[in-house]
């Protein structure tokens, strides 16, 4: 699921001939800050929440309202990661879609992109999840493939986190398991450390000892 049309919310934009009062009361009902506004189905821009409450014959259209509009959006053709993106750099809640010609396609909210995600394998499928961390000049995504695979796991997602003052990066896993230690293990005697994992055999005196008989195996 990469289009970003999967992240459309059932939510109608503002026609820029409508008041602000009409649009204060879309905001207010889907419960937004924000909102797209068209005309003739060409998108013309985002209204903010803040601007309406500063403007005082808010009855008025609002083509009438002046500097009002921002230009953010995504088109249809870009991945849904940068609409996810500009949600987040723009603390915004919602994003309107437009395609080449700047007809308004439809909007991603907060809600949708999260609904959306949550049906991404890495988050809809069970198993366990790894936080790895090694030095940059170290990693490379292969190996952490070959690791994974050859200790019969597979990898449902994958993500990076780069701490540039450190040099270090973090990469967090989703297993297709959560019978993990083997693979701790391996990662470990590789000189790779493990910051998080879901499994929490640490709190199981079985799966605990399991885990030490393992490595003492291992060690022999």
């Amino acid at each position: 699921m990469n289009s970003i049309e999967a992240l459309f919310a059932d939510i109608p934009p503002v026609l820029i001939s409508e008041t602000g009062t009409r649009a204060f009361d879309v905001m207010t009902e889907y419960r937004l800050a924000h909102i797209p506004v068209t005309e003739n189905g060409v998108f013309s821009g985002m209204l903010y929440m803040d601007a309406l409450l500063t403007i005082d014959e808010i009855d008025k259209p609002i083509g009438q309202l002046a500097q009002t509009l921002h230009p953010l959006y995504v088109t249809i053709n870009q991945h849904m990661t940068k609409a996810i993106s500009r949600l987040a750099s723009g603390n915004l809640s919602c994003i309107a879609v437009v395609d080449d010609q700047m007809l308004y396609e439809g909007m991603v909210t907060l809600e949708s992109a999260f609904k959306a995600l949550g049906n991404l394998p890495m988050f809809r499928d069970k198993g366990g999840i790894l936080e790895i961390e090694m030095n940059i000049r170290d990693y490379m995504l292969s190996d952490v493939i070959n690791i994974v695979e050859q200790n019969d796991s597979r990898i449902l997602g994958l993500y990076t986190d780069t701490q540039l003052e450190s040099q270090m990066i973090r990469v967090t896993v989703k297993l297709n398991n959560q019978d993990m230690m083997v693979l701790m293990k391996e990662f470990e005697r590789r000189g790779i450390d493990i910051t998080v994992h879901d499994l929490s055999w640490e709190e199981s005196d079985d799966l605990r000892q399991r885990y030490e008989h393992l490595v003492h195996y291992l060690n022999l």
